[in-house]
């Protein structure tokens, strides 16, 4: 077994036995890896307190073949994100990314620009206004399509290669992309989106996150966006299931009154 070391983010992190914690790690070097951190849960342990969620780190861990847990011998924080784990927004948000490349990326596989892209997006994360939060993670829902061969086709029809300016559209979830006004009329399965919003999500797929707060929307529909997107992630996988941190921060948010929420 030789030694493995690579930069990573930690996507969770759950005790195992008295003294011990299985850590799933995105790492930059080997994709999605599990490892066993015997004795991290001790207080005088080295690795405490490097094995957070959302956690930036350089991990040395031992590789057996064969096996979906290995041994972790070494990690250090990077980056601690601080902000996302002081403010419960930001910590739900980037939670979400977490979530989703835990369910869509199977183990090991190596894709730096998954790793890269999960980076920049919880540095914008970390930045940008509360407001522009979901659309953040909208960037990172498209571009995580893109990466894993399902990009959707935002430009012409998918039908007839027309144009698609000018009334509502549609969206065709088994062709993959936009669909004309008159082809959305046709497809009883579509689902209907505003100009808008498409020109919206056009944005999205071109640019950095750290640019998402400067597009000035009008006439966009949040609900609109996102059931189209979990809609087109949900066609892709064999069980999708509503991302657990949002639903937290949705709980707790329908207890606040609208003063709290903006505090």
């Amino acid at each position: 077994m030789a030694p493995c070391k690579t930069e990573g983010i930690v996507l969770k992190a759950h005790d195992f036995s008295e003294s011990s914690r299985i850590v799933t790690v995105y790492t930059r070097g080997c994709g999605k890896c599990t490892v066993m951190a015997k004795g991290a849960r001790r207080p005088t342990s080295v690795l405490r307190g490097h094995l957070e969620p959302l956690t930036h780190v350089v991990i040395v861990f031992y590789k057996k073949d064969g096996r979906e847990i290995h041994t972790l011998s070494q990690s250090d924080t990077v980056d601690s994100f601080r902000e996302l784990h002081i403010d419960f927004e930001r910590f739900a948000y980037s939670s979400a990314v977490c979530e989703l490349v835990d369910r869509f990326i199977p183990p090991e596989g190596e894709n730096r620009g998954l790793f890269d892209l999960v980076m920049e997006i919880l540095r914008a994360m970390e930045s940008s206004p509360h407001e522009d939060l979901m659309a953040v993670l909208w960037s990172f829902e498209l571009r995580l399509l893109g990466l894993l061969g399902f990009q959707p086709e935002l430009g012409a029809c998918v039908c007839c290669k027309g144009e698609v300016e000018g009334r509502p559209l549609g969206f065709s979830l088994s062709k993959g992309g936009v669909l004309c006004w008159t082809c959305a009329e046709t497809d009883e399965e579509a689902h209907r989106f505003s100009l808008e919003s498409l020109h919206f999500l056009r944005y999205l797929q071109r640019v950095r996150a750290e640019k998402v707060a400067i597009y000035r929307r009008s006439g966009t529909s949040d609900s609109e966006i996102d059931n189209l997107l979990q809609a087109f992630l949900k066609y892709h996988t064999d069980d999708f299931r509503a991302i657990r941190s949002l639903q937290v921060l949705n709980a707790v948010q329908a207890k606040l009154s609208p003063s709290e929420r903006k505090s």
